[in-house]
């Protein structure tokens, strides 16, 4: 079969991508070009958020251990999908007291962890799991500029709302009112970011929860239900390794 010279191999949407590729990137690249040219010290670069400060010390201790564990059977084998199983419960632990939850039921625990490789990916991954087409992200503005990529890859739309000029904290009025409702009940994300900014978010700065409640859909799930699906239920628990989840359904079965 003869090829036609002229077929079209990338698609319109990532050509259209790549044509307005991020400009973040472009300065990123052409103050490396800069610095080879003129010398390091001659270029101050404040294209991206590069960390400049240097680790902890420690940090060295733990990378000469990987090293070494490295070179042996193994070394640089596969791990679990969701991450390293002692690392996604150190990162539980972790959050935990950071948002210092105490109530054992609301604690986060491994099977609440997945890791990624960077923040990009945990978004777009996060977005191939919850977007359908047409659904919005709410981002407050100024923003990482990848973020309508990431979730137009799904058919995802970025609906941006500026944020206080005055020290670019969210504008949570601005937020709720560009918040709107679908099939699925919430059809808006809120994705917020702070480096765009320079500042740090405040965990506690913030949508609640009541901003939400007055927006939110409710599915009755009766017993025939859960009947009907306790055994996917319980299939995608033992996968997971999420037994308390499994013996959520069938428990309601053993009274």
């Amino acid at each position: 079969m003869k090829v036609n010279d002229t077929m079209q191999l990338i698609t319109e949407q990532i050509q259209k991508s790549m044509e307005g590729s991020s400009w973040i990137r472009k300065m990123f690249e052409k103050g490396l070009e800069l610095k080879t040219r003129y010398g390091a010290d001659a270029v101050c670069d404040f294209s991206l958020g590069n960390p400049d400060v240097p680790p902890p010390a420690v940090t060295k201790d733990v990378l000469e251990t990987i090293a070494a564990d490295a070179v042996k059977p193994l070394g640089l084998g596969y791990c679990p999908n969701a991450g390293i199983p002692a690392v996604r419960e150190a990162m539980a632990e972790y959050i935990n007291r950071q948002q210092g939850i105490q109530d054992a039921a609301a604690r986060c625990n491994a099977g609440h962890v997945v890791l990624t490789v960077g923040a990009a990916g945990a978004l777009v991954s996060f977005f191939r799991a919850v977007i359908e087409p047409g659904d919005e992200v709410v981002c407050p503005a100024p923003y990482f500029v990848e973020y309508a990529s990431y979730c137009g890859h799904f058919g995802g739309i970025l609906k941006t709302v500026p944020s206080k000029s005055e020290d670019f904290s969210p504008d949570i009025e601005g937020l709720a009112a560009a918040i709107t409702a679908g099939e699925r009940g919430l059809k808006s994300i809120i994705l917020e970011k702070s480096s765009a900014t320079g500042g740090a978010a405040n965990m506690f700065n913030g949508l609640t929860p009541d901003d939400f409640r007055r927006r939110h859909s409710f599915v009755a799930f009766t017993r025939g239900d859960l009947e009907q699906t306790r055994g996917t239920i319980e299939a995608f628990a033992t996968v997971e390794g999420l037994d308390a989840h499994g013996r959520a359904a069938s428990v309601r079965f053993s009274k």
